[in-house]
């Protein structure tokens, strides 16, 4: 009787990818649980296979309707202040240019002519 023949390494490594893989899938399926919050929630499901027969998942998020409020709010408060800024910087652009003149006589005149507007 002699030693056994060593395993093949090549089938030993397909199957370890074999059992990575399923692992892989259950950990992320264990991971995707859906949540309810008073903020709203979140829910997965399959949308798919990919070529090799894993699963594709997508997760869906929905704010309760007071954060899905405030959120509006927010991005309508935020596109407002923009508006706001490039009106202001495009009719100040002049303001803008050229070198200041800080000294004591500049900045006397500079507030000699905002107090007249």
């Amino acid at each position: 009787m002699g030693a056994p023949s060593p395993p093949d390494p090549t089938k030993t490594a397909q199957a370890q990818s074999k059992y990575d893989i399923q692992t892989a899938i259950a950990q992320s399926e264990l991971n995707q649980t859906n949540q309810n919050s008073p903020f709203g929630s979140m829910t997965y499901k399959q949308t798919g296979t990919r070529a090799d027969g894993t699963p594709i998942f997508e997760s869906n998020t929905v704010l309760a309707p007071a954060q899905q409020a405030l959120l509006d709010k927010q991005t309508a408060s935020q596109g407002q202040a923009a508006d706001i800024a490039h009106n202001l910087l495009g009719s100040n652009a002049g303001l803008l240019s050229g070198t200041p003149n800080l000294n004591e006589s500049g900045i006397t005149s500079a507030l000699k002519r905002l107090s007249r507007q």
